[in-house]
Parts: structure tokens; C-alpha cells; sequence
């Protein structure tokens, strides 16, 4: 049986009207409208069922406002932004998935400047593998937090050349810091609980002295 025109007219009761509407053999629109006299606009929400593709289409009144995010969501919730024109995003320790360790170096000793090995986002937002420490001021940046799925643990691990050694005198705030005395070339951080912000502050000496 072809669709090829239509007529529907329904008085609503108390503002309200409820109505399934067939488009054709294969499509099928569910609506629902809500207005105040006393108000501006209506409230519009409903679907369109695809029966031919199988899929369900959400439809309602266009987008306005805004919504402010200003928090992550946790992991496996989602946030709704379709019914908003414009979204402000304010979420401090940088969005998505990527989370960092806020790392403050001292260094002393006979080198001014001398490299440490670990992964960084730099100022820019861009991923280095590295960074530079200097003995006239403590040097910070925002260390890059991976996941050791055999220990099954969230840390930062930085390594040094000939010319800078990690000391054992280091502290941290959610953080574990692993210095190893035998071998103090590589030093490992552990974060205690991922879904808060984490800190250090380390100390290096530079000019191979141990």
C-alpha cells in the first residue's frame, strides 16, 4: 500500500499531545509536544523507528543554552551535550583519558643543565620524550602516567644518563616514589589512586657524582 499523503489533526489536552504517525510502510514516528500558554516555545521529544535499516532516530526541539563540563566522567558513563548549542569545557588536569603527574625537579652539583629521560606533555600539549633540569631552579612539568598491565599499576618511570643522579631524598602526594641505592639511575613512581590529581618533587645531582 503506497504513502503518498497524509492528514492528522489532534486538539491537545492541557497543552499536551501524544501521537504515532506512520511516514510510510517502513518508518514510523513516535512525538510527544508540551506547551505553556503562559510560556515561550514547547517541549518536543520522540523517535522515529526505521523498521527498514532497524535503527531508532531520536528527534526534538533545536539545540540552545549552553553547559558548562567542569569534572572527567567516570569510566563507562557518558554525558548527553546533543540538546545544548554551545559546551564550556573547564576540567582542570587536562580531559579525556590522558592524565598526568605534576613533577617538580632540584637539581645540584658541577653540570648547570642536564637532561632526565620520561615521557612529558610540554607546554604546547604535544608528547616529548624528555626534558631538560637545571641547578639555578626547580624545573616542573606534567609527567605522563601509563599503565604497567603486568604489575597492573599507574606510574611514571624516568631514567638518567652518566651526568645526573636520583637521590633518595624525594616526596610525593598520591604517589609512591621507588629509589633503588644500588642503581640510582632510574627512578619509578607509583600512583596510589588514579582518579585524583598527583604530585612529586624529586631531587638530582648533576656532573657524574653519585
Amino acid at each position: 500500500m503506497p504513502f503518498n499523503k497524509g492528514d492528522f489533526t489532534q486538539q491537545g489536552v492541557a497543552g499536551h499531545v501524544n501521537a504515532n504517525l506512520r511516514l510510510n510502510e517502513k518508518r514510523l514516528v513516535s512525538i510527544d509536544l508540551t506547551s505553556n500558554e503562559e510560556a515561550e516555545g514547547c517541549t518536543i521529544t520522540g523517535t522515529v523507528k526505521d523498521m527498514l535499516n532497524n535503527k531508532v532516530y531520536g528527534i526534538g526541539a533545536g539545540v540552545s543554552g549552553n553547559i558548562e563540563i567542569t569534572e572527567n566522567t567516570a569510566e563507562g558513563e557518558t554525558l548527553n551535550i546533543a540538546p545544548y548549542a554551545t559546551a564550556t569545557v573547564n576540567v582542570s588536569g587536562g580531559g579525556g583519558n590522558v592524565k598526568t603527574l605534576e613533577l617538580t625537579v632540584n637539581a645540584t652539583g658541577t653540570t648547570p643543565t642536564a637532561p632526565l629521560k620520561g615521557p612529558i606533555i610540554d607546554e604546547n600539549g604535544l608528547y616529548s620524550e624528555g626534558f631538560g633540569v637545571n641547578t639555578s631552579s626547580p624545573v616542573t612539568v606534567k609527567t605522563l602516567i601509563s599503565y604497567n598491565r603486568l604489575a597492573q599499576e599507574y606510574g611514571v618511570y624516568l631514567e638518567s644518563p652518566n651526568i645526573v643522579f636520583f637521590t633518595d631524598n624525594n616526596t610525593g602526594e598520591n604517589c609512591e616514589i621507588i629509589f633503588d641505592g644500588e642503581y640510582p639511575k632510574s627512578l619509578y613512581i607509583v600512583i596510589t589512586d588514579i582518579t585524583q590529581p598527583a604530585s612529586a618533587v624529586i631531587n638530582v645531582t648533576t656532573g657524574g657524582v653519585g
